[in-house]
């Protein structure tokens, strides 16, 4: 371990192979499905795993221009070739880029970063200092993938383990010192132990509405609602006074399979599996009719709203669904949204809605649609699609719009 933080002749072409190598292997993390949510793909998102490389770069770096410089060009080289790699497999193609200013940030950080991070290497109690915001940097994604590891059992169990080592190996390796070591240590254990009692006494919930009361489902606060494993969470019907609704509200804490079973006063159950994630769900008749896809009688289940776009009027015909129930309650908004592809525009809300997702094949000019579950967009060409999405409504004689964002406002 002690040749990893300084043991390396790290020459040029190295740090240029281990930038390729490290980005090639990024992607495919982003790329592969099956490796979505779990330790491997966290990669993508949080810094542990980079700042681990950073470390090592310093470490077996010769002079603080040369850690600099190499912290640099691996981060220069390394992030962009993640994206450029995802474009072909992505929906975004190349607005995906528009992630990569923040790794830039980064990257250009990367220079009085690395220039500083050498002095670590002096053996100082203030290059422990230096070392200290990347040991709390560390710290907060223990604690996020720790409550994430508890939810989803036993995903993440590798990126856990793996910030509570680095944690105690870098004041371990990196300096001499034997009470900078036992400092370091005790701070890393200090903030590990804090972290673990605390996503144990505050176990991970996912709050979220799941079903309306509705033509497909109907019910009031005289029925019982239940989950048949009480183990991923509990489920409760809610009134709400600004949608004049009730809806089923849950509070789940496990990801998995289990059954919601609606129970009228009569005791007659109506049940549909749940598949539960950490922060989205899918729902499904029983029956294995997927109540998304039940045919509707026109005009009994739309309701009719105001959207603006570009200061021109319109009015947005709303599906009946938990989607819209919970965009109701949200309104009204005012949204920026962003071209994509020449067919669409689409905006990420500040907020989450429940997905009742579909494969529609077809997309009409004027739909309105919600792809995951917080990235609404609005479709001005009809085209064929792959994609999965709930759908929120549709806007009638939308005209095809231009290439540039727009601003819409959306009430009730």
């Amino acid at each position: 371990m002690k040749k990893i933080f300084g043991g390396i002749n790290l020459t040029w072409k190295k740090v240029i192979i281990f930038a390729i190598l490290s980005g090639v292997y990024t992607a495919l993390m982003a790329i592969i499905p099956g490796l979505h949510y779990s330790s491997f793909s966290t990669i993508t998102a949080t810094l542990e795993v980079w700042i681990f490389f950073g470390i090592i770069i310093i470490m077996n770096s010769k002079s603080n221009k040369d850690s600099a410089l190499k912290c640099f060009v691996f981060f220069l080289i390394s992030q962009p070739l993640i994206y450029l790699l995802q474009v072909p497999f992505s929906w975004q193609g190349w607005r995906l880029f528009q992630y990569y200013r923040f790794w830039f940030v980064l990257t250009v950080l990367c220079l009085p970063m690395g220039y500083i991070g050498y002095y670590m290497k002096k053996d100082k109690w203030w290059g422990y200092l230096i070392l200290l915001p990347m040991i709390l940097i560390v710290a907060s994604s223990y604690s996020a993938y720790l409550s994430s590891f508890i939810f989803s059992y036993p995903k993440y169990i590798l990126i856990v383990l793996f910030c509570a080592a680095t944690m105690i190996i870098y004041p371990l390796y990196i300096f001499n010192s034997k009470i900078i070591k036992i400092v370091g240590v005790t701070i890393s254990g200090v903030l590990l132990i804090i972290y673990t009692i605390f996503n144990i006494l505050n176990p991970p919930i996912y709050d979220t509405e799941i079903m309306g009361n509705n033509k497909e489902h109907a019910f009031d606060n005289t029925y019982n609602v239940y989950l048949t494993d009480s183990k991923y969470g509990t489920v409760e019907i809610k009134y709400y006074d600004e949608i004049e609704n009730c809806m089923i509200h849950a509070n789940f804490k496990k990801e998995g399979s289990t059954t919601l079973v609606i129970e009228t006063p009569t005791k007659e159950k109506e049940k549909y599996k749940i598949d539960i994630k950490r922060d989205t769900y899918t729902i499904e008749k029983i029956n294995n009719k997927n109540y998304t896809n039940i045919e509707k009688e026109e005009g009994n289940n739309m309701k009719n709203i105001n959207i603006t776009i570009d200061n021109k009027n319109y009015v947005l015909n709303l599906e009946e669904n938990e989607s819209t129930n919970v965009l109701l309650s949200k309104l009204p908004q005012e949204l920026i949204m962003q071209e994509l592809n020449g067919n669409e525009k689409y905006t990420y809300l500040d907020f989450e809605l429940p997905t009742n997702q579909y494969k529609p094949n077809t997309i009409n000019k004027g739909d309105v649609m919600l792809f995951g579950n917080n990235c609404l967009v609005i479709f001005y060409k009809t085209f064929d699609t792959n994609y999965s999405y709930t759908k929120i409504g549709h806007i009638d004689n939308l005209p095809e719009l231009d290439n540039n964002s727009v601003t819409i406002k959306i009430e009730k």
